[in-house]
């Protein structure tokens, strides 16, 4: 999806894609309706059957009470979030009752006469809320919209605004290498003018002008006047004193960087506050007998740039776990022939997923009921009926700390990547998958080319600069899909789904040249550091090599790659056998 247009608040939709939205929605809720009408004919159906045994013997009719109310709870569960209140409010109404019902020793001919009474006024409830329900395009908060990141290919803006030329293009440069598409203004009017038309993702900004004798912080102030959304602005400057600073914090500066700037550490703070950069969307897997619903739900995930999947056949669950590998699940509490419970207890029997996140989400509202299920297996409780903003907020929250808390176990703690054991993992995943889908499949190691003489000449903390700079750049080289880890000291591992081997030595050999261009700064001046790497790959159509074949080959190639020179990138001519 392109940048949002001059006229679009940042992160709207285009009015055609809120058109659709809109459609969708409606259709699901007309689809809805249809179903609610044969459900209601159900019920009362089973409601004349059970009154029928009831005035022949007497005793309840537990077949009929039964299915009765698993259609009375489903209808509590979901119509609400279809805009149906008084449906869902009266069909909980049945539901209590039928439970009352069946419970042993109540008094039978009294429960069945409330029942029916219940059960008369549904489609009466039916049809007020027909007449009374918002349009579907109400029913999200323009503010929860979909934010502009979801989009995996496309790159990070950077405004830079400074009227120094030389610094601008040095900046403007060295971001480029990293894979920012940068701006430079060398006026804060021309800025103003373009960041008004089309927000950035984020600001780099000389404090003190040569040229005008408007400081940053009072530019600042001014564009904060005029954005809805003000981008985290990083400032930069020949000053550090106590004045300065306090300033710039008060203006909201989200970082600041003395000049001669030192660029790498720069774009570490641009990755930490733009995390979306490394980060894929979020999956979720809907496991629910109640098609419509479900798929509502799978539409509002959507439009908020999440990855989204239903099911409806719990016998299907493991399969789908490995297939999908979602961050979370959202499952039902009560499947026809299945406990969600019991599912959630199943999946944790499975060691690969103990950790996954399971949120019920049920029309249960018995406290205790619910804290007994999450006791057993699950991690949240999350009740229908729910408004669409609450509930894709919920889920979001529940998926960031998920991600958050997974991060802090797989990532090496230096660069942000997967460590040596989560990234050899990575790979295994992704050789099932490519030959279960019979796509091809790359293997890159890379080595940062005489690192032990820049820890001798320049210091461990430069070094380790050096290291967090590649890391850096590889996050913003490569696609979201890849999987890159710090194998090692100075060394790298990435995995490229769907990379054979011409494209992924493309790839590699611009992610070296962008690094052999970026300037680090010591105090002997500037230095320059390059990179060898190795590249191993199954094409789409061979298999039958394991992932130690396709790493051995990798480390091979980049031990020519070394032999040969350095400053290079080798592919692997056969793979071991």
């Amino acid at each position: 999806m392109d940048r949002p247009s001059i006229v679009q608040e940042k992160g709207a939709l285009a009015p055609e894609e809120n058109n659709d939205f809109s459609a969708k929605l409606a259709q699901l809720r007309d689809d809805y309706v249809c179903r609610v009408r044969d459900e209601l004919t159900q019920l009362v159906a089973l409601e004349k059957q059970g009154r029928g045994e009831l005035e022949k013997d007497g005793r309840l009719p537990q077949v009929a009470a039964s299915e009765m109310r698993s259609i009375a709870h489903r209808l509590a569960g979901s119509a609400g979030t279809f805009g149906f209140a008084a449906l869902g409010g009266r069909a909980r109404v049945l539901e209590n009752q039928l439970d009352r019902a069946l419970t042993p020793g109540a008094k039978v001919s009294p429960a069945w006469v409330a029942v029916r009474k219940s059960l008369s006024t549904l489609q009466y409830d039916l049809q007020r809320d027909i007449a009374n329900a918002a349009p579907a395009s109400q029913t999200l908060n323009p503010l929860q919209e979909r934010m502009p990141h979801q989009d995996s290919n496309q790159l990070a803006r950077v405004a830079v605004v400074e009227d120094d030329p030389h610094v601008g293009e040095d900046l403007l440069l060295t971001l480029e290498h990293f894979g920012f598409a940068v701006s430079l203004f060398t006026s804060p009017e021309m800025a103003q003018k373009a960041i008004l038309a089309m927000p950035p993702d984020a600001i780099v900004l000389d404090q003190h002008f040569a040229l005008t004798p408007m400081q940053g912080t009072e530019w600042v102030r001014q564009l904060q006047q005029s954005l809805c959304s003000m981008p985290p602005v990083l400032f930069i400057s020949s000053s550090r004193d106590f004045p300065t600073l306090y300033e710039i914090a008060e203006a909201g500066g989200r970082g600041f960087f003395s000049k001669p700037v030192d660029v790498p550490q720069l774009v570490s703070r641009l990755e930490k506050l733009l995390p979306w950069r490394q980060a894929e969307p979020y999956r979720v897997l809907i496991v629910d007998d109640d098609r419509p619903l479900s798929e509502r739900f799978k539409l509002l995930l959507e439009r908020q740039g999440m990855v989204a999947e239903t099911l409806d056949q719990p016998t299907r669950l493991l399969d789908e776990l490995h297939r999908f590998r979602p961050d979370l699940v959202l499952m039902d509490l009560y499947l026809p022939g299945y406990s969600g419970v019991t599912l959630a207890r199943l999946v944790r029997l499975q060691q690969e997923w103990c950790s996954l996140p399971i949120v019920y989400l049920s029309a249960e509202t018995d406290l205790d009921r619910q804290l007994e299920a999450m006791d057993i297996g699950a991690d949240d409780f999350i009740a229908k009926p729910i408004a669409d903003n609450h509930f894709v907020a919920s889920v979001g929250v529940r998926v960031r700390r998920a991600r958050e808390l997974n991060d802090l176990l797989r990532q090496d703690r230096m660069t942000g990547l997967l460590n040596h054991a989560l990234i050899k993992e990575e790979l295994g995943h992704e050789l099932t998958r490519a030959t279960r889908e019979k796509t091809a499949l790359a293997v890159v190691m890379l080595d940062i080319d005489r690192f032990k003489g820049i820890n001798d000449r320049y210091g461990h903390a430069t070094g380790d600069l050096v290291i967090c700079a590649l890391a850096n750049l590889l996050r913003q080289r490569l696609r979201r899909t890849d999987r890159i880890g710090r194998y090692g000291g100075e060394e790298f591992m990435a995995v490229l789904p769907g990379c054979g081997l011409a494209q992924v030595q493309s790839v590699i050999d611009q992610v070296r040249e962008h690094f052999q261009a970026i300037p680090f700064v010591s105090d002997e001046g500037e230095f320059f550091v390059t990179l060898s790497a190795g590249v191993a790959a199954i094409e789409a159509d061979g298999r039958g090599h394991s992932g130690d074949q396709l790493l051995a080959a990798a480390d091979g190639a980049l031990y020519q790659a070394k032999n040969t020179g350095r400053n290079r990138v080798v592919l692997a001519a056969t793979l071991p056998g």
